[in-house]
């Protein structure tokens, strides 16, 4: 039977069941995702509730660790570069040899200083005295004679070798010097203190050693040492 729609609206009838719409109302209803909540957190929540918290309880073992453990020390500082040098291991045979020379220097006084002793005429209160008096044997007047000749070169030769390590002479140069020098002062000390009637050469042997092996290579190197500086100052 056809029931128009004109008829339906004055009888009050509906072509859907009033319980079928409300069931697809809610289904949809039901289908509709909830909105996403979200809150934005103040900047102070996190602090108040850390400030709110209460404290870690305390232990024993705690304690003890924060009483024996022993104080920060500042950080040590870093260690500088080492300072740059002009001596090599080369080096070392020249500067011993000063100290070579000087106990060199006074060797000759061991046989003055023995003899007044085994005399009885040492006196420590005047100790050159007895060793410079007229009647002294031959020997002990030779042998304060090479100990004052051995000073009289000294300075020279220990100012020469540190001129010619502060100017940059070669190791090599300067250890062949210092070689010359304190094998001719051994010598020196042996001719004049035994006395050269043995070989006959008049102190002539003496003074050649003198002049080639004692006062050479002090010479020699002061002359190094200024042509060092020389020729340094004309490449600048």
């Amino acid at each position: 039977m056809y029931i128009s729609p004109a008829a339906v609206q004055s009888r009050g009838l509906s072509l859907f069941p009033r319980s079928l719409l409300l069931d697809g109302v809610s289904n949809r209803v039901s289908r509709i995702p909830p909105p996403r909540s979200f809150s934005v957190p103040h900047p102070f929540s996190a602090s108040l509730h850390a400030a709110r918290a209460p404290p870690p309880p305390l232990s024993l073992s705690s304690v003890l660790h924060t009483v024996a453990r022993p104080p920060r020390s500042a950080p040590a500082p870093p260690l500088s570069p080492p300072l740059p040098t002009m001596l090599t291991p080369e080096h070392a045979w020249p500067l011993q040899s000063v100290l070579v020379a000087t106990g060199l220097a006074m060797s000759p006084l061991v046989a003055s200083v023995g003899w007044a002793m085994r005399s009885g005429r040492f006196s420590n209160a005047l100790p050159r005295t007895s060793q410079m008096a007229a009647d002294v044997p031959p020997f002990v007047a030779r042998a304060r004679a090479a100990h004052a000749n051995n000073l009289e070169t000294l300075g020279l030769y220990a100012g020469g070798m540190a001129a010619g390590v502060a100017a940059g002479v070669p190791p090599g140069v300067l250890g062949r010097l210092a070689t010359s020098y304190v094998v001719g002062r051994a010598a020196y000390n042996v001719l004049y203190v035994g006395g050269e009637a043995w070989c006959r050469t008049g102190g002539y042997a003496r003074s050649a050693v003198y002049a080639t092996l004692c006062l050479g290579p002090c010479l020699r190197l002061w002359a190094a040492a200024a042509g060092e500086a020389a020729a340094l100052g004309k490449s600048v």
